[in-house]
């Protein structure tokens, strides 16, 4: 009886086509990401919540490893249907820092703390690693008396850091941070 056999055929192709399903789609998925190279072995990536590095992009799933050490496998469909941040492709690092003073600093004392501020990016350790060197106005240092909080008025300090290493940058924001508090503390 052939019409049993071609529908016991089709019947097999189904069930065969429907079980490869996420296979063609995770092998479709490897092939995006050889092709747009979102990212490569060796990255720093952010997927959903993790940060970690790719360690391996094979043909079903792309393996990351997360900052406490263990590793992810992501399937390679999800990945290329979902927002990836390849940070270690980023110029440099943004710094944002909400400096609190009292509410009692008299006038004078808070534009002396934003003068104390600028003239710590003077500073040629400091203003070395927040400039660009193609375009030094691009990204300038922005210090603004921009809030009164409910118990501190707030001194919004914003750059950004080159290159951008991580550990570069908290050494960076550690020797602003230690100026900062020296020359606040010699102002009173």
């Amino acid at each position: 009886n052939i019409g049993a056999w071609l529908a016991g055929l089709g019947i097999a192709g189904l069930a065969v086509s429907l079980a490869a399903q996420d296979s063609l789609k995770n092998l479709f998925g490897s092939i995006t990401i050889f092709l747009d190279r979102p990212f490569l072995v060796g990255s720093f990536i952010r997927y959903n919540n993790d940060l970690g590095t790719v360690e391996e992009i094979g043909f079903r799933s792309t393996k990351m490893r997360t900052l406490n050490g263990s590793i992810i496998t992501i399937p390679n469909s999800t990945i290329v249907n979902e927002a990836v941040e390849n940070i270690g492709q980023r110029p440099h690092i943004r710094r944002v820092i909400n400096v609190t003073i009292t509410y009692d600093t008299p006038p004078k004392k808070i534009q002396q703390a934003l003068t104390i501020i600028r003239d710590i990016f003077a500073l040629p350790d400091i203003c070395q690693a927040i400039h660009d060197p193609d375009d030094p106005d691009k990204f300038p240092p922005r210090v603004f008396f921009n809030d009164l909080n409910a118990d501190s008025l707030n001194l919004m300090v914003i750059y950004w850091h080159r290159p951008a290493d991580y550990w570069q940058y908290l050494e960076h924001a550690q020797r602003f941070n230690l100026e900062l508090f020296k020359r606040y503390a010699d102002a009173g």
